[in-house]
């Protein structure tokens, strides 16, 4: 896969396969940010990578999976381990992953690399269940996607620069409330 995902599709200037990547790694194993990285070089390229942030977070926490976070995090793993010492809430705690992560791609590939975030919230709790994190370095790609990300939120949407916009299926399954 890795071999698949390096691969440089142009011919010339131009791509001759641009390509869309979904990515679920049930948690966060398999994500290796710098083969993710060299795919989004690529013109025409976008990303879309579902997490468990909740999972990141404990491993952050526990040694044992240093070199998995080292290889979503190649770039600022240190620095995410101390600063999420300072956020006193797991919101922020998962707000520093997600804005890390997107820093990643920032800081490997030249250029302007967008990103934005899809949360979603537990049914039975008032807690984020996962992310959906769409990657890419079209400003037309960033924008639609924001589009539809805004259409699907039922929590309110925050235009912060970043853009977490967020589904709450308890909002939805309530008849009082229209999305």
């Amino acid at each position: 896969v890795d071999k698949f995902l390096e691969k440089n599709t142009h011919e010339g200037k131009y791509n001759e396969y641009p390509s869309l990547l979904f990515i679920d790694p049930f948690g966060y194993k398999g994500i290796r940010t710098k083969v993710l990285a060299e795919f989004l070089k690529n013109w025409g390229n976008e990303i879309f990578i579902f997490l468990n942030t909740k999972r990141i977070h404990a491993a952050l926490e526990n040694n044992k999976f240093e070199s998995l976070m080292m290889e979503l995090f190649p770039t600022s793993y240190n620095v995410i381990k101390q600063d999420r010492k300072y956020k006193s809430t797991v919101a922020e705690r998962l707000q520093l992953i997600i804005d890390n992560l997107g820093r990643e791609f920032q800081k490997i590939l030249p250029g302007t690399v967008y990103y934005t975030a899809f949360k979603f919230q537990e049914e039975d709790i008032d807690t984020t269940s996962h992310f959906i994190v769409h990657l890419t370095k079209s400003s037309r790609g960033f924008d639609l996607i924001k589009t539809i990300y805004n259409d699907f939120a039922n929590v309110g949407t925050v235009f912060d620069g970043v853009n977490t916009y967020t589904f709450d299926v308890k909002q939805f399954n309530n008849p009082g409330i229209e999305l």
